[in-house]
Order: structure tokens, then sequence, then C-alpha cells
């Protein structure tokens, strides 16, 4: 509860999306104690989504796997078109959702992907990773 009321404070007067998916990225990942996080959002009119902000990721990273097109079989993409959470509790076991390299680069041990829903619509994802 008190993670959910510092969130909520963080976020009052804020407007610019990108501006509050920073401010979402970085209170999950301190909440959740996690290495990695990330907000993406379905761009307008768009098949796709796009990372519009993240916390430990190498900017690099964030530069190869941008952006996610929805038919990809990625953990990401299949969450937004599902509109259901991808859990991957062991990242080195085989799963229908090849991680980008990084993820293996940086030794990531498990990751979590949620859809962020609206109204019965996804606009976007919460990932987030941990070493």
């Amino acid at each position: 509860m008190a993670a959910l009321l510092h969130l909520s404070e963080a976020l009052l007067g804020e407007t610019e999306i990108r501006a509050v998916a920073e401010i979402a990225a970085r209170v999950t990942a301190a909440t959740l104690g996690v290495d990695f996080a990330a907000v993406a959002v379905v761009e307008p009119g768009e098949d796709r989504v796009s990372l519009v902000a993240t916390v430990g990721w190498p900017d690099e990273a964030v530069r190869r796997v941008q952006p996610v097109r929805l038919e990809e079989t990625t953990a990401l993409a299949h969450a937004v078109r599902t509109q259901m959470p991808v859990v991957i509790p062991d990242e080195s076991l085989a799963s229908p959702y090849p991680a980008p390299e990084w993820i293996t680069e940086m030794g990531v041990a498990a990751s979590l992907v949620a859809p962020m829903l609206v109204g019965g619509k996804a606009l976007g994802g919460l990932v987030v990773n941990h070493r």
C-alpha cells in the first residue's frame, strides 16, 4: 500500500506520457527490488510498441529492441496482444518468447511483463527483469 501511495504522490501533476512512464518504471524497480524495468506504449494507429522509459537497461539494448511489432514472439508483444501477463521464472530455460541478447549478456534470471490496460484496451506494457 505504501508503494502505491508513493507512486500516486510522484505522479501528481505529471501530464506528459514520458514523465509518467519514467516515474512508473523507477518506482516499480525500487519497490520490487529488480535490476531492470521498462514501460512500453502502443504507438497510436500502429501495430507496435515502443519503450518510453527504462531503468537499468543499457542504451544500446534499448536501441536494439525498438520498436517491438505486436506480431513478434516476444514476451512484451504477447502480453500486449493477449492482455495477459507473461512470467518467465528462469530465462536460462527454453521459452516460447526468445530473450533479446542483452538479457543473457546482463545476467537476467527472471522476467515479468504485465500489460497496461484501460477500458479493456492494452495501452502498453510494464517489463521487469531481475538478475
